[in-house]
């Protein structure tokens, strides 16, 4: 079989991804020990295969749009080189719109206390800004944008998490009060630990930052989670379960619809108002405190 990424003489397995209702799909392959994975995406069935997507790489994902709801692609999968054997990552996400292709619409973002992420892709968004001033990138950064409002407490984390490979190449930095000078220097994500992080301090309460996001290379689409947390946020939104030890504070509320598991230790200390909404629940088993005296507190 002739492979499209390299050559006729490699190993291959084979993958089936079912496209979801919006019609668009990315797939990512990224590298584990000494297997650098290809692919190639057809469509049909087998025996009757179409290729429609001839090359992806561990370093180059591939996006699909206008594909039908429900549809089944078959992925072929290989190493780039003949005579490597091991493991290799292989995904298939839905990406989130581009809403937030341009800083005027960046998507918000609430300050919490966990970092509660949502994935999304540069795949298809347009450069804004030029280049991001980290090591030289491009002059074509394809970006997208967050925005999120500095607590009282005026600390902010903005961090970023690997979902490929790829993500590696991850760049951010912070716009104060506008969408025209940025006031942070750039952070890389570090290959070694997986994300990229700005951490500031001493913020003026209710200030609009505006947090670009971009890859470091030229015109190579990345995909990436984004959070962005504070040890004490004005307003606290929890609903995952919680299983262990927490102690989450909020300058002014808590809204929880959370499930506190047996041999969980939880406290919720807000300035103003505790709220445990319908269906926050608390085990047999597990420990639960709640204060009204803000972050510090106690």
């Amino acid at each position: 079989m002739n492979f499209t990424c390299y050559g006729s003489d490699v190993q291959d397995i084979w993958f089936y991804a079912e496209v979801p209702q919006s019609g668009e799909l990315i797939i990512n392959a990224w590298q584990s020990g000494q297997v650098f994975p290809a692919f190639e995406i057809y469509e049909g069935v087998c025996g009757n295969l179409n290729r429609i997507e001839d090359c992806g790489l561990y370093d180059r994902s591939i996006r699909l749009s206008g594909r039908q709801p429900g549809e089944v692609l078959y992925l072929l999968a290989y190493s780039s080189d003949t005579y490597s054997q091991g493991e290799f990552g292989l995904c298939a996400i839905e990406p989130e719109a581009h809403i937030n292709d341009t800083c005027t619409d960046a998507v918000g973002f609430l300050t919490s206390t966990s970092c509660a992420t949502s994935v999304y892709s540069t795949h298809f968004a347009q450069a804004e800004n030029g280049s991001i001033d980290c090591n030289g990138p491009g002059e074509s950064s394809n970006d997208i944008w967050f925005s999120v409002i500095s607590p009282n407490s005026g600390d902010l984390t903005l961090r970023t998490e690997e979902v490929e490979y790829g993500t590696s190449h991850v760049v951010m930095e912070v716009y104060s009060g506008s969408c025209q000078s940025p006031f942070t220097t750039c952070a890389v994500m570090n290959i070694a630990d997986g994300h990229a992080e700005i951490n500031l301090t001493g913020l003026p309460a209710g200030n609009d930052l505006y947090v670009r996001v971009a890859s470091r290379y030229e015109f190579q689409p990345i995909t990436f989670s984004f959070c962005a947390t504070s040890s004490c946020p004005d307003q606290d939104v929890i609903i995952d379960q919680i299983p262990d030890v927490r102690d989450y504070e909020a300058d002014i509320s808590i809204n929880s619809i959370s499930r506190v598991l047996t041999g969980a230790d939880v406290t919720f200390d807000a300035g103003m108002m505790v709220s445990l909404d319908p269906g926050f629940e608390v085990e047999a088993g597990a420990v639960f405190h709640a204060f009204i005296d803000g972050c510090g507190g106690q």
